[in-house]
């Protein structure tokens, strides 16, 4: 095992465990909210807890993806056609989160308006673009290794 993936594993780790920190908290918070929300604007909480955990769903099968992604650069077989799969699906999974995210901000619209806290719809408009740039750059990868493959099949 190399130690530069060794280091990539362990952030991967840490990062899947914040992400199933936040999935748990967020949901639970979200309805939790909901619940002591007892007038008409109570179901926006559960829209929010919907989006979360559908994100968080999103997020660990992308983890679990690059996980895989991590082992194939410890065989060195990065430059394979199972590698540019994986990341065509994990630019399939990148925009399922930014469609969740996009689905999220009316609610968040409702609650910035109630609370008088617009920052929490920059933070759902935020979210929404970093899913977005990320799917940019995972299909960009995937090209990439697609067109490595192609040119050392014509080497070959």
């Amino acid at each position: 095992m190399k130690k530069e993936s060794l280091l990539l594993k362990i952030i991967l780790f840490l990062v899947t465990l914040a992400i199933i920190a936040g999935w748990g908290f967020g949901t639970y918070g979200f309805t939790i909210v909901g619940f002591d929300f007892n007038n008409h604007y109570a179901y926006v909480f559960y829209n929010l807890a919907v989006g979360v955990f559908a994100a968080g769903i999103f997020l660990l099968i992308t983890s679990y993806l690059c996980f895989h992604l991590l082992l194939a650069i410890d065989k060195n077989q990065f430059y394979s056609s199972l590698t540019s799969t994986r990341l065509a699906q994990i630019s399939h999974l990148f925009v399922g989160i930014s469609v969740v995210a996009i689905l999220d901000l009316p609610a968040l619209y409702v609650v910035a308006d109630h609370t008088d806290a617009p920052g929490i719809l920059l933070i759902g408009i935020i979210f929404a673009g970093v899913a977005i740039t990320l799917t940019i750059l995972a299909r960009l990868f995937s090209k990439l290794v697609t067109a490595a493959l192609t040119l050392t099949n014509k080497e070959a």
